[in-house]
């Protein structure tokens, strides 16, 4: 698990720098399967410097045929874990209707 290593160097900068530095977890879309382990590991670290999860990779695959995002993202709903999704960048807008009506972006 690399997140305690990456956290720790966050805290560091932030002391050693004054400033404020968080985290986002990313699920890829070509990965469903993942997502609901990223969520996961959001919410373990949901109080140490994560703050949010991320859809991000190829808008043109059908965001509908992966239910492994949907759930995902629901349970992080349910956590209060922010939420954001690369969308309309390079696909069409149902893509970014789908990323605020289905996935909950914000």
């Amino acid at each position: 698990d690399a997140l305690p290593i990456f956290n720790q160097g966050l805290r560091e900068g932030e002391r050693d720098f004054s400033i404020k530095a968080r985290s986002i977890l990313c699920c890829m879309r070509h990965m469903p399967g993942w997502s609901q382990e990223i969520v996961e590991l959001a919410k373990k670290y949901h109080n140490d410097t994560v703050v949010a999860i991320d859809l991000a990779g190829d808008e043109s695959l059908h965001g509908e045929a992966y239910s492994g995002h949907r759930t995902a993202y629901q349970e992080a709903v349910r956590c209060g874990i922010h939420r954001t999704v690369h969308a309309g960048e390079a696909g069409p807008p149902s893509v970014v209707k789908q990323a605020v009506e289905i996935l909950k972006a914000e």
